[in-house]
């Protein structure tokens, strides 16, 4: 008796220690490239954080982590991080996957994600297209902000905005981007339990907000002011402040648009 409780020890241990069990901190190349060979039945990680101070340019790629299917928070940041490779294996992020201040060119790594419990963050980063993203079938938060700031100078590598949402209820959606010319993707959402602030110094169209129907919070709209399409009728209540720019005086865009909790700006454009 005593030696099979041994043995179920042993292998309670031996099942654990397969994955760090606390939060993991990886800060160059040969710490991700050795994260494989210590824990290489590793499939889950409670707390991962991939960073690179400015000035250090070892981290090319996450292949030490291509056995991870899970993580609690996946967090990757740093400017010398150029490459997500190593990543296509994640399906689920328990918390929060925050993607920010990388030179990462491609999401394609992230392409057999389908779930992220709460915040979805890609922020200034080199990133050309969001479309790897749309596996995704859950989250609460997102934020996109396609320019990045270095020396001085925002530049935007994402030349249009082709996220396309698989959820109808999000609590906090706030987007950026500086080259979009509309956000059609967004067509799926029906209600926004928080706020909802989306703006582009190009787009010229909103018909991907047709669906539409309430905010919970404030909502605010800053776009280009020759847009051409709003497609807000089905936009009934606003809890919050309501802000939008608009182009003329032309209010028949929100036709259903029952109650504001806050004030109500508009104007030709808000940028």
């Amino acid at each position: 008796m005593k030696k099979l409780f041994f043995f179920i020890m042993l292998l309670s241990c031996a099942v654990y220690s397969q994955c760090p069990p606390t939060t993991v901190t990886l800060a160059t190349q040969a710490q991700i490239d050795n994260f494989i060979i210590q824990y290489p039945n590793c499939t889950h990680v409670n707390n991962l954080q991939v960073v690179s101070p400015l000035g250090n340019s070892d981290i090319t790629n996450l292949n030490g982590l291509q056995n991870i299917t899970s993580v609690g928070t996946l967090r990757v940041s740093g400017w010398p991080i150029m490459s997500l490779a190593g990543l296509n294996s994640l399906t689920h992020v328990e918390n929060d996957l925050l993607i920010v201040g990388t030179r990462v060119t491609s999401l394609a790594p992230l392409t057999n994600l389908t779930y992220v419990g709460r915040e979805l963050r890609i922020d200034g980063n080199k990133v050309s297209s969001l479309a790897p993203l749309n596996n995704v079938t859950h989250f609460q938060d997102l934020f996109i902000q396609d320019a990045h700031f270095v020396n001085n100078v925002y530049t935007s590598y994402l030349p249009t905005f082709d996220l396309v949402l698989n959820v109808t209820t999000a609590r906090i959606i706030e987007i950026t981007t500086t080259h979009a010319t509309h956000y059609n993707g967004l067509s799926s959402l029906t209600s926004i339990t928080g706020y909802m602030a989306i703006s582009g110094p190009t787009v010229t169209n909103l018909s991907g907000l047709h669906n539409l129907q309430s905010v919970a919070g404030r909502l605010s709209i800053d776009v280009s002011p020759a847009i051409t399409s709003y497609s807000l009728s089905s936009l009934q209540h606003v809890g919050g402040n309501f802000g939008v720019g608009i182009a003329g005086t032309n209010l028949s865009f929100l036709s259903s648009l029952q109650s504001v909790g806050g004030w109500f700006l508009y104007r030709r454009s808000l940028i």
